[in-house]
């Protein structure tokens, strides 16, 4: 997602009207569903070390995971994450991709806030 100007106002230690210089980037929402592989069943019972790794390595690139599920059905593992751009989305699914031990489908999901923006916008 792109980056906005951040137009808050400095409120102390500043005089009062300064902008900041900085900006903000609002992170995507994504909803990754995955399923063992038949590698990834073989060591479900190291599923949860697993997923706690690849967690560290995806939040120390700017990644946030806001929730993981084990989940009973369809799929095996739910996760919900912030991601920084689309390109880090996908690049962090690749990682995952090559352990071999999970297959995932990922949805791009939507706040309210978003969707009223987005229609709003019209086509």
């Amino acid at each position: 997602m792109p980056c906005e100007p951040d137009t808050r106002v400095l409120q102390s230690g500043q005089q009062t009207g300064t902008i900041l210089a900085t900006r903000r980037c609002a992170l995507a929402t994504y909803i990754v569903l995955y399923r063992f592989t038949d590698e990834g069943r073989k060591n479900v019972k190291r599923s949860v070390e697993r997923a706690e790794d690849i967690r560290k390595q995806n939040e120390a690139r700017g990644f946030k995971v806001v929730g993981m599920y084990w989940t009973q059905g369809r799929y095996d593992l739910i996760s919900l994450v912030d991601a920084p751009s689309e390109e880090a989305m996908v690049a962090g699914l690749f990682n995952i991709a090559e352990a071999g031990n999970v297959e995932s489908e990922t949805l791009r999901a939507f706040t309210a806030e978003e969707m009223r923006k987005i229609v709003t916008q019209g086509w």
